[in-house]
């Protein structure tokens, strides 16, 4: 009877085992399961984190192009308008130059020997400045020099001596209507010629020679400061003053 018992005991704990058996088992089967689920889990969602970051890649791509031609555009109309600025800027300087130059006043100077040659007298010049502008000449100064030099003598050193001696003709005005408003100064040599200067005139071995130069302001736009400068010889096979090569000047 207690083998018996015992036999009973020993399958019941058989019995138990192979119970605890099947029940660990499909533990560990529930657990697999639930692993597999898991990792089944994180593989999709790292698969979703790696599309939305390749797609991220592709929107911040399309930004960074889009950023670059909307800069390069901007630099195209910032160009575009500079030189659209800078073309009107110098269409409007071009216009007021144009203005100054067509409305400015502007100064002739006609120069004359005034009597004939004629020993024991001094020779006197007459010097008509006219404005031929569409302004009034403002503060105008004449100055005028002449000068009795051999022939072969340079113009420039001529007309350097004859700056640097004493005024012979000076005339100052405030202003010179446009449109033929005139002017007149006249003056004389500082000593009289004798009849070996004026044979010499004629024989052209010595030359009269008469400077001018007139300095004037105009009011068309800012204020600028003109010049006029002329030179003239006596020719004595035409009687007159004749205009030289050089010094010759309105600016």
């Amino acid at each position: 009877m207690r083998d018996f018992v015992l036999e009973i005991a020993v399958l019941g704990l058989i019995g138990w085992e192979i119970s605890l058996s099947y029940s660990g088992e499909k533990l560990q089967a529930d657990n697999f399961a639930t692993e597999k689920k898991l990792l089944t889990d994180l593989s999709t969602n790292t698969s979703t984190t790696a599309t939305n970051l390749a797609t991220l890649q592709t929107t911040t791509d399309l930004m960074k192009q889009s950023a670059e031609k909307q800069l390069e555009a901007t630099k195209a109309i910032v160009a575009a308008s500079t030189k659209s600025a800078k073309a009107a800027e110098a269409s409007s300087k071009t216009a007021v130059e144009a203005l100054h130059i067509s409305e400015r006043p502007y100064l002739n100077v006609d120069a004359t020997l005034s009597t004939p040659l004629k020993a024991g007298e001094k020779l006197k010049f007459t010097a008509i400045v006219t404005n031929t502008g569409k302004s009034t000449a403002m503060d105008m100064v004449c100055m005028m020099r002449s000068s009795v030099a051999p022939s072969q003598m340079s113009l420039e050193t001529i007309h350097e001596q004859a700056f640097s001696a004493p005024v012979s003709g000076r005339l100052s005005q405030g202003s010179l209507a446009a449109n033929g408003g005139h002017a007149e100064t006249i003056w004389e040599s500082s000593i009289p010629v004798t009849d070996d200067v004026i044979s010499s005139i004629k024989n052209k071995d010595i030359t009269i020679y008469v400077f001018g130069q007139v300095v004037y302001s105009d009011l068309v736009g800012p204020v600028h400061q003109h010049h006029t400068h002329i030179c003239a010889y006596y020719d004595p096979d035409r009687n007159g003053l004749m205009l030289c090569e050089s010094f010759q000047k309105i600016d």
